[in-house]
């Protein structure tokens, strides 16, 4: 695109000219609209949401920076109050929701998310862990009354075993009951894939599978450490002094110990083929997930974030980072959602500033054409000066960069109505020349004191060579002059020309 800024500059008595500034340049925008989220239910409450960009409103990501890892943390610290509603078959996932202006801006590659937290336990969602816990809780049952019933038997029909022997069975009770009462799980950690949506508007992480298999190997563990408690038989005290203490050790260590370690081996193979038809359960990592409610729960999502393009206003990216559980992720349904965390990217700049004199006075003189002249504008008996700056702090990679140039044009004749002022050259001294950022071989500029403008012909003043460079550079315009060969006629009356200054952006 081309904007022209035109600016009339007249020389009195003698000449007067017209400036016509232009610019060319990528037209950029954004427009700066949220996308909301997912989800059907959000599983916590004081849901918060926090990137590591390390940007905030005073310290943005700089222009310069293409691409770097931002990982999304979302925490919650409050287990909703589910009351009536079903949640069985529905999936858990941690989310992040990608504003409209990152769209295409964020990828996810082989790191996977790591979560932390805490589950509370839904029995009901789960039949297949209470028929376990039914079968196991039988069977250490039908363990305890065989050893009860195995004590009641006597010595030479004397002395009931039960006075005199012990069946220590508190630690298979004991592991029976953190089985049943398992009701929470706590400090859980595991870590899952990172996905983005179809449709790119979001960063999903399925939870269910983690949860499920965390919940199976606590189960599994419980089930091991019972099946390895070994019953200990011992003698109560005092009974080492009876006479049939003899009679009593022959029953302990034969018939006694016997029973006990075959009630031991048909308990083991009670839960083991109990333990088999759970982890066998074809619907197992489902019914697991469906009855684990979260409770206080983090997870780190990593993601790989490049700059957008066109950023021509500062931007303040909006991601929405939620827990939620639902089958169908509809972006819609979040937009309320206070869990929101920003990226915040420095605008893009390619601009330029002109300090070009409004009316340039080369004095009054006689008509003579003998002799050439030179003539220097002044203001009130200071030389006139001007200066041009161009800055360019963009997004520059290779497939994006492109060169500015910045020229002047003398579109026409120096003209007195019909009468034209041949040769006439308006010569500009080139003063200092600074750079910001930019390098020295960054930027082309004339190689001499000044230029000298003639019809129809432009001139080079600044022009970007490396065209992934970035920075502002400033050329300032110490003095004009107006030089007219001898031999020039001239006429009465006032002469005038047309420049045009012209800011390109070339590929």
């Amino acid at each position: 695109m081309e904007k022209e800024h035109k600016r009339q500059l007249f020389i009195r008595k003698i000449v007067l000219f017209l400036f016509l500034l232009s610019i060319t340049s990528a037209s950029y925008f954004h427009v700066k609209k949220v996308e909301a989220a997912i989800v059907g239910l959000e599983l916590l409450n004081n849901l918060s949401s926090q990137n590591d960009s390390q940007t905030t409103n005073e310290y943005r990501w700089p222009v310069n920076e293409v691409q770097k890892r931002v990982v999304f943390t979302i925490e919650g610290n409050e287990t909703v109050d589910l009351g009536q509603i079903v949640l069985v078959g529905t999936k858990k996932k941690a989310v992040v929701v990608i504003p409209e202006t990152m769209l295409n801006q964020v990828s996810v590659g082989n790191e996977q998310a790591n979560f932390n937290g805490n589950i509370l336990l839904e029995k009901n969602n789960m039949p297949v862990f209470t028929t376990l816990i039914t079968t196991v809780s039988g069977a250490v049952g039908t363990l305890l009354d065989g050893v009860t019933n195995l004590l009641k038997g006597k010595v030479l029909g004397l002395i009931t075993l039960s006075d005199v022997v012990s069946v220590n069975t508190g630690d298979l009770s004991a592991k029976l009951k953190e089985l049943t009462d398992l009701s929470a799980l706590n400090n859980v950690a595991f870590s899952e894939n990172v996905t983005l949506t179809a449709d790119g508007k979001a960063v999903v992480v399925e939870l269910d599978n983690g949860l499920a298999m965390k919940l199976q190997d606590t189960v599994n563990q419980l089930l091991d450490e019972l099946k390895a408690i070994e019953l200990k038989i011992s003698l109560l005290p005092g009974a080492e002094n009876l006479p049939l203490i003899g009679e009593i050790l022959k029953i302990v260590n034969g018939t006694l110990t016997t029973s006990v370690k075959a009630l031991e081996a048909t308990l083991d193979s009670t839960i083991t083929l109990a333990q088999n038809t759970f982890n066998s359960t074809e619907s197992l990592l489902k019914q697991l997930a469906d009855g684990s409610v979260l409770a206080d729960s983090t997870i780190d999502i990593p993601t790989e974030i490049s700059r957008p393009r066109h950023v021509n206003t500062d931007l303040d990216a909006a991601f929405i980072g939620t827990i939620v559980q639902a089958n169908v992720i509809d972006v819609n349904l979040l937009s309320q959602s206070q869990s929101k965390n920003y990226i915040y990217f420095a605008r893009e700049i390619f601009e330029w500033q002109l300090s070009l004199p409004t009316n340039l006075d080369f004095g009054t003189h006689p008509i003579q054409t003998k002799a050439a002249e030179t003539w220097v504008a002044e203001n009130e008996n200071q030389v006139t000066t001007g200066q041009i700056s161009v800055t360019d702090y963009r997004l520059k990679t290779i497939e994006t960069s492109s060169k500015w140039e910045l020229s002047v044009k003398q579109e026409s004749a120096w003209l007195n109505g019909e009468y034209p002022l041949p040769n006439a050259q308006l010569q500009m001294n080139i003063g200092e020349i600074t750079r910001v950022q930019f390098q020295p071989e960054d930027i082309s500029y004339p190689q001499g004191e000044n230029i000298s403008l003639y019809n129809q012909e432009t001139v080079s003043l600044l022009s970007l060579e490396n065209a992934q460079a970035s920075g502002a550079v400033t050329i300032d315009l110490s003095s004009f002059y107006l030089y007219i060969p001898e031999n020039t006629p001239k006429y009465t009356g006032t002469y005038q020309t047309t420049l045009v200054w012209t800011l390109s952006d070339v590929p």
